[in-house]
Formats: structure tokens, sequence, C-alpha cells
């Protein structure tokens, strides 16, 4: 089944980001507005995937939608369906401006029109101790900002919502699955527009460990309890540009594979390359934790939508 779905309106973010450019190869984030796992307005159709993966079998990961701006179907971000009528994705990909269209299925560009156009209601982001800024994306780098983001969708679509993985099989993880609408080679550039998946290794669950006496947060430019990170330098696989927003998944088992795919659950969402990455793609990357403050958030932001939509 293919669904295309519009957005026809983002109300709490814009694309007023904000903020000075931060080069990758320093161990801090990137300011929202330069994030590497954005797909840059400059590539055209004939780009880029998951570096390393493999097209997703038909049917498989059918929450995993594609993101586009308004009017096109390039898809520039991923993004998980949580609820019948939420979408969970990168706090960068709305400040981009890219909240115009959803796709669901394998592949954007394959993908027949649809009469069941499905309208953002909000778009809110998170940020330090959990604040709601509204009509604005904050800069300069996401030093304490979680970039994340929902998207609320005028009506339920036919699709079962992917649950977040318990706190525990995170902590203990050794591995992931990533999937997304991403490039497939290492400078960023190749974008299949499919659907594709690969297995991470996990380098670091909470960002709260040490590499040759150096803190995850120094080598990696992650945000400590906050962010994970996965894949390592020279790596077979890793998220590229396009995955944002995406899912980080992982199993019952806590690894990046599972006998079904129901099996496996939400650990993160793909946010951009490690701060010591050498090439755009290849190298690791940073997702967001989803641990028990952002679960709360989510759920406090539905409730709130909810609520305010009764």
């Amino acid at each position: 089944m293919r669904i295309v779905v519009s957005l026809l309106a983002v109300l709490a973010v814009t694309a007023a980001c904000v903020g000075s450019s931060v080069s990758r190869d320093q161990p801090r984030p990137p300011s929202v507005d330069q994030d590497p796992r954005t797909r840059q307005n400059s590539i055209d159709e004939n780009e880029t995937k998951i570096f390393g993966g493999t097209p997703v079998s038909r049917g498989s990961f059918a929450d995993v939608v594609a993101i586009t701006r308004a009017g096109s179907r390039l898809p520039e971000c991923t993004g998980t369906l949580i609820a019948a009528d939420v979408v969970l994705t990168a706090r960068h990909c709305v400040c981009d401006g890219i909240a115009g269209s959803v796709f669901f299925g394998e592949n954007a560009h394959n993908a027949s029109a649809s009469t069941s156009f499905v309208k953002v209601h909000a778009a809110k982001e998170m940020v330090g101790d959990l604040d709601h800024i509204a009509g604005r994306c904050i800069s300069p780098a996401m030093k304490k900002g979680r970039d994340l983001a929902l998207l609320f969708l005028e009506h339920a679509v036919d699709v079962q919502p992917r649950k977040f993985a318990p706190n525990a099989v995170v902590d203990g993880a050794r591995g992931y699955r990533a999937v997304g609408f991403g490039a497939v080679d290492s400078s960023g550039s190749v974008y299949p527009d499919e659907k594709r998946e690969a297995p991470i290794v996990a380098t670091s669950n909470n960002c709260s460990g040490k590499v040759n006496s150096r803190a995850d947060q120094i080598v990696y430019g992650c945000i400590r309890n906050q962010e994970i990170v996965a894949g390592k330098l020279s790596a077979l696989t890793d998220t590229c540009n396009g995955d944002s927003g995406g899912p980080l998944y992982v199993s019952s088992l806590g690894i990046g594979s599972a006998p079904s795919e129901t099996d496996y659950a939400i650990a993160g969402v793909t946010s951009r390359a490690t701060g010591n990455s050498v090439r755009n793609c290849g190298d690791g990357g940073v997702y967001e934790r989803i641990n028990a403050a952002a679960r709360s958030w989510i759920s406090a932001s539905i409730e709130s939508y909810r609520s305010s939509n009764r």
C-alpha cells in the first residue's frame, strides 16, 4: 500500500532557523540549520539514502515515512508514525521547511496520488528543560535542545504505529537497525528515493562513556544522557543525508536484527553525523534517544493537542 499525505500547515514551528555554521569536524553538534543529515536544496533528484543499506521488502516498515517540501516528491527527511495521526521526526527538518508532504510506501516517486490528504495542525519542538518554544527554531548548536518534532495529522491513517523501546533494552543494546529515505554514498549525494534499512553497531547508548580517557561528548559531539551514538569511523553501514528524523530501531534482544519486523521498537531519532566524522556518511551518527524525558514530552504534547482540538 502506498499513501500520499499532504501536509498543509505547520503552526508552532516555522522555518526561521538562525545561527552560525558549525564545522562537522568539531567535537560538538552542528547548528540546526547546518545539519549534515538534511538533504541540501542544491542536490537534484538523482541523488541519496542509508549508506551501505538495502531496500526494504515490499510492505515492511510501513510506519517509516518520507517527508518532502510542499509540492515536491523529493524525500528530504524521514519520520515514524507513533500514533494513528502523529509522525515523529527531527526538529531541524521542520526548521528547514521540510513539512510539505508525507509518503507512506517504499518509493515516494512511484507512490500513486491519493485523495487522503492529511493536514499538519502543529509541529512542536523540544528544547532545554522541555520548554515549548513556538514560532522559531533555536540556535546555535543543539547543546541542550532536543532535535525532535511532532507532526499532527488531520485524520488517522491505516498503518500500525511503532512503539518505543524500554530504557533497559536501549541501555544494554549492542546494535541497532536504521530505516530511512537518505543517501547511499559517503558524500551524501546519491539518492535512490526508496526506503532502505541497515544494521548499525552500538557505540554509546547514552553518550556517557569514554574513548581513551576522553568523554563521549568531546569525541562524538553528543549530549550526555540524551543521545545515542551508533556506527564508527569507516563503518560499512550508517545513516546519511535525508535520513534525518527517521527511526533508530532496536529489537527486544538489544540488537539490530529480529525474527519479525514487529519486534523492533524506536530507540532513537536520526539527528546528525558524529563530531569526529571524516566523511559525510559512513563514520557514525548521533541519534536523539527516546528516553523517559522524551517520552514524557511526546505524551504531553499529544495530550495537549488532543485537548485543544476536541
